[in-house]
């Protein structure tokens, strides 16, 4: 059980601006796609739309901003942006940055669209709160959420049911899977399938939790 970007290192794929690990997509079958996604300093995104997808950055590392319809957002650490279809939207650097990327349904190609001209448009505000940030099917716990501990988390047993994918946005702490023990902090993400595993905080840590039934 290692950070996952540490035992994929086949699937880094360089992009505008920066390197992709994909982690899950449509060819999982899975409802959404997740990507990790590192940026160099003073580099910018191309700036594009989606016709068909709803789109979730969740921050973790670097200062810069996401321009959303032409407008300037300066980025936080454990900022997250749901952004709908046909919403414009890029990324600037200032400092190396390290986000995720959530696409539901999952990212195709030929639903992104290059925009080279103004499109202007209302902002999207961000979202910083605990709790679901999509549901992915019929089955509740089927989802994607936002959670905050001081403790231990243990997924339901409805969860097991599902792939679970760990994300995490700020402090540190561990994760137990049997006998193992990781320690966990800002970008790591762990992938677990038909599993026990618990997370436990150092005095705080928050995290996304994506259940979603894979192949």
């Amino acid at each position: 059980m290692k950070n996952y970007i540490d035992t994929h290192q086949e699937k880094i794929i360089d992009t505008p601006g920066g390197k992709l690990c994909q982690v899950i997509g449509k060819d999982n079958k899975a409802s959404c796609s997740v990507a990790l996604v590192n940026m160099d300093a003073k580099s910018k995104g191309i700036k594009h739309f989606h016709d068909n997808i709803t789109e979730i950055y969740i921050f973790t590392i670097g200062d810069g901003s996401i321009f959303i319809n032409e407008n300037e957002n300066i980025i936080n650490d454990g900022d997250c942006f749901i952004i709908p279809p046909n919403t414009s939207h890029y990324i600037e650097t200032k400092t190396n940055m390290s986000f995720l990327c959530i696409c539901t349904p999952p990212w195709e190609e030929q639903h992104e669209f290059e925009i080279n001209e103004i499109h202007t448009g209302k902002n999207i505000l961000k979202n910083n709160s605990e709790g679901i940030l999509q549901i992915l099917g019929n089955d509740t716990d089927h989802n994607i959420k936002r959670i905050k501990i001081t403790d231990k988390f243990t997924p339901n047993y409805n969860m097991k049911k599902y792939t679970r994918i760990y994300y995490i946005i700020n402090g540190n702490g561990i994760i137990k899977n049997n006998e193992e023990v990781v320690n966990i902090g800002p970008n790591d993400c762990l992938k677990f399938d038909l599993e026990n595993e618990t997370v436990v905080a150092n005095k705080e840590l928050e995290f996304i939790l994506i259940c979603d039934k894979i192949v």
